[in-house]
Order: C-alpha cells, then structure tokens, then sequence
C-alpha cells in the first residue's frame, strides 16, 4: 500500500508538470489562453483557432499619458481576427487602432497595435479582449488576456505634502514703468484707421460727369444747308430731277413742321395745306406754295421732266420761303 500511494505521488506531480508548462513560462513570455466562442470554453468544430499569440505592454505608464498596446496572433490562412466592434478597456480609453496582417507560409501573424490611455492609478490589469474570428468554418472569439501595467500618478512618489494639488493662483499685477509704448500703439492705430479710410474715400466710385447736351440748331438754319447741299450735287445735270424733288419735298416739309409745330413729314399734298391753312403762318405765301407742290407732285408721280433751271428755280423758291417765315416769326419770338 506504501509503494502504491507513492507513485501515484509522483504520477500527479508529472500530469500537473505535464499541463501546466504555459503558467511557468507566463513570468517571462505573454501568457497564452483559450479560444472560447461567445463564452463557451471550446471553439467550434473546424475552428483550429490561434497557434500561438501575445499581448504586450509596457510595464509602468503614466497617468493620462498615451502607451502602446500590441496584440500578436499567428493562426491559419483561412482565418481573419478582428477587434470587437465596441471592446470594453475598463479603466483605460482606447485612443487609436491599426492593424497588419503579416504573411509566413502556411500561417499569418494579425498585429493589433493599440493605444491606450490609463485614467486611475496603481496596479491596473488590462481586461481580457475578445478578438472575433471568422473562417470557412465559421465564425468565434478567442479571448486574450490583458497584462498588468503599473499607473504612476503625475505628482512624484517622493513629494512632501507641499507638492499635492493646489488651487489656481489669482491674478498678479504686473507693474507698468510707463506709457509710452501703450501711447505709441495708439498713436499707430488710429493713423492705421486714417490712412485706412482715406483709402476707401479715394477708392468710393466717382459721380457720373453729365455733359449738357448742345442746343439743337435753328430749323432753318438745317433747312437752308439742306437745300444748298442738294443745288451742289447738280442732280438736275445728271438726270435725276425725280430724286431732286422727292428730297427737296422732304427738305421743305421737314423744316414747315418744326417751324409749325406738326408733323408734315408723312402727310399728302392735299394734307399738308388744309394742316397750314389751319394755323397761323406768317411770312408763307400759301398760294405760291401750293403751285410748287403741284409741280413737284408732276415730277415726282407723274415722271415730267424739268430741265435744269426749272430745278434750281424750285430750289430757289423753297430758300425764299424758309428765308420769308423766318423773318415774320422773328419779331413774335422777340414780343414772346
């Protein structure tokens, strides 16, 4: 019975050797864990899992201040590990994430490298993270557990009571020697402000320059330049005793409606007597005038042909009458 209760002594001593190689190595390497799926302790079937993985940090960190978190998982090709969608670091902040995935053969190392921030204060584990995986098997978790880190608060571990925490200090006067600088950039600015506003006053869009328009000249003044204009081209000595009168007719019925004060431009012959016979007309022989419309109606629709004199006599005649009106009129502007 003695030597029967001795070897199984020795037979446990060997399995828990033989088991537990992993928690003998943890002091010096990252410890490895189990893949367990949504909590279970096993993955599922055809899930191989990780075949070996790491998760570093370093031993001391400060309070508030950013440290590197790396998490090393070498698994099969066919498997993807991904960071849970919200994962849950307790008392630290998770400032930023990135990750690799590096191919070796067979096998593929994902690196997670993650910053983290600690917001409290001594020795403070890292809680487990549940990495999920995905495969043509399905899809897992493997859980990784976090190291130990050792928080140091921001204040020394060997400062007196003096050197805790203490109230914002109130303001303090700074004393001024003296103005002048003060003064000086006064000065400066409101010649800035000047100089700024002179500026825009020379830059202000200027008034429009209205020129007075020139008095129209006299009707008849631009009456008897038409008419001694038209006795130079000589359309009489060229055969054109049909365009002389139309435009001597235009001439003559243009100046009696600015002088009368209607239009005459467009009014027939018979038109344009009964319109002057109607208003006062000082210094126009109507009778004389009428027979000049007839003649010049003969030449213009019934195709006579007045030789040359006749022409400059018509011509004449439309002179001495603009000359005639405007000698009777002037003496009623003048009374006017």
């Amino acid at each position: 019975m003695r030597y029967i209760a001795t070897y199984r002594i020795i037979a446990t001593a060997v399995a828990v050797l033989a088991v537990c190689p992993a928690a003998f190595a943890s002091k010096a390497k990252p410890a490895k864990l189990a893949v367990v799926d949504a909590g279970a302790s096993a993955p599922d079937a055809g899930v191989a899992g990780p075949q070996n993985f790491s998760a570093e940090a370093p031993p001391k960190a400060r309070f508030g201040e950013t440290f590197p978190y790396v998490i090393r998982v070498s698994h099969a090709k066919g498997e993807v590990y991904a960071l849970p969608r919200e994962p849950d670091f307790g008392e630290y902040d998770l400032v930023s994430s990135d990750k690799k995935e590096l191919p070796n053969g067979d096998q593929v190392t994902t690196v997670f490298n993650l910053q983290l921030r600690a917001w409290a204060v001594g020795q403070k584990a890292i809680p487990d993270l549940a990495l999920e995986v995905t495969s043509a098997a399905g899809a897992s978790k493997v859980t990784i557990p976090g190291p130990t880190v050792d928080v140091l608060g921001t204040i020394p571990p060997d400062a007196g009571d003096d050197e805790g925490m203490r109230d914002i200090a109130p303001p303090v006067d700074v004393p001024v020697r003296t103005w002048r600088l003060l003064i000086a950039l006064a000065v400066a600015l409101g010649v800035g402000i000047l100089a700024y506003a002179l500026m825009q006053y020379l830059k202000r869009p200027k008034p429009a320059v209205v020129i007075p328009a020139a008095p129209p000249e006299p009707a008849h003044l631009r009456a008897k330049r038409a008419l001694e204009a038209l006795l130079t081209e000589d359309l009489a000595g060229h055969g054109k005793q049909r365009e002389l009168y139309f435009r001597l007719s235009e001439i003559v019925r243009r100046y009696l409606g600015e002088r009368f004060g209607f239009d005459a431009i467009d009014l027939t012959t018979e038109e344009l007597l009964a319109a002057l016979r109607k208003r006062s007309t000082p210094g126009l022989d109507l009778s004389a005038f009428a027979r000049e419309c007839q003649e010049a109606d003969l030449v213009k629709f019934a195709k006579l042909q007045p030789d040359a004199n006749a022409c400059k006599t018509s011509v004449d005649a439309a002179i001495a009458m603009v000359n005639a009106t405007l000698l009777a009129s002037q003496p009623q502007e003048r009374s006017a």
